[in-house]
């Protein structure tokens, strides 16, 4: 099993900045041999971790009975944001790297905002394969960062730690990176960066954190409970916030609550 991206990026040295016209290069990315016959789940990874670290009825919802989510104002203002800064992106003249240069850690890399798509495949029951696409992949000083926007609320209210369903995309970004690029992409480090922005697109606040067993054990945990309630060998967890049916764009959800959760 293949498939093919194409990926864009500028090139680096330690005390200057080649530029040229845009160019890109496509790499083909083998992903590990899918038994035959056996039920394949395509799964988003922004959806996977959104009902892992928000409510897991949407596994139900999304997956089993097709259910689509309602397009509120804020996921329209971050699809806004996402773009323009796609387009500024795309106006800066980039390099193709040799193969050499992907080798060399000493040789920074800035790859181009929502070109560096992952992906992991797993065998529970099923084949499930998790796709996502990045927003932003940088190698500086030997290491890799992925970068994820996210666009705040006008009360621009900014938790200390992330929710869980942010911590979950991102390492599943960061698992990804690893198993479709660590042969071809060489690093010491492997980091992810949320970056909260306003409505205009202002950083307001980051959260970084390297990517280590913990989180992958996190993540992995994760992924066999998400797999055991599609598989029906296990119930979804049942909401209790009502403030979360609330905000959810499952709107003929039947698990839906009403009421007010106040901490």
């Amino acid at each position: 099993m293949q498939h093919t991206t194409d990926i864009c990026f500028s090139l680096y040295h330690q005390n200057s900045l080649y530029l040229s016209q845009h160019s890109s290069m496509r790499i083909t990315i083998y992903s590990p041999f899918t038994i035959p016959f056996m039920p394949t789940v395509k799964v988003n990874i922004s959806a996977f971790a959104s009902a892992m670290g928000f409510c897991q009825q949407r596994i139900i919802n999304e997956l089993h009975l097709g259910m689509r989510q309602a397009v509120s104002q804020k996921m329209q203002a971050g699809k806004a944001l996402h773009m323009r800064m796609q387009n500024e992106d795309e106006l800066i003249p980039r390099k193709e790297a040799t193969k050499e240069q992907l080798m060399d850690p000493l040789v920074d890399l800035d790859f181009a905002r929502e070109r560096i798509q992952v992906s992991i495949q797993r065998e529970n029951v099923n084949s499930f394969i998790y796709t996502g696409l990045t927003d932003k992949v940088v190698r500086i000083g030997g290491d890799v960062y992925i970068f994820d926007d996210k666009t705040v609320s006008d009360t621009g209210k900014i938790y200390e730690k992330p929710f869980p369903d942010r911590l979950l995309q991102l390492c599943a970004y960061c698992e990804g990176f690893l198993s479709n690029y660590s042969s071809m992409i060489k690093f010491s480090r492997l980091f992810f960066k949320i970056v909260y922005r306003d409505q205009n697109g202002k950083i307001i606040h980051e959260y970084k954190k390297e990517y280590t067993r913990e989180f992958r054990d996190f993540l992995l945990k994760n992924f066999e409970v998400f797999e055991s309630i599609f598989n029906r060998s296990k119930e979804p967890e049942g909401q209790v916030n009502p403030n979360k049916c609330r905000s959810c764009g499952f709107l003929e959800c039947g698990k839906r609550i009403s009421g007010y959760f106040y901490k």
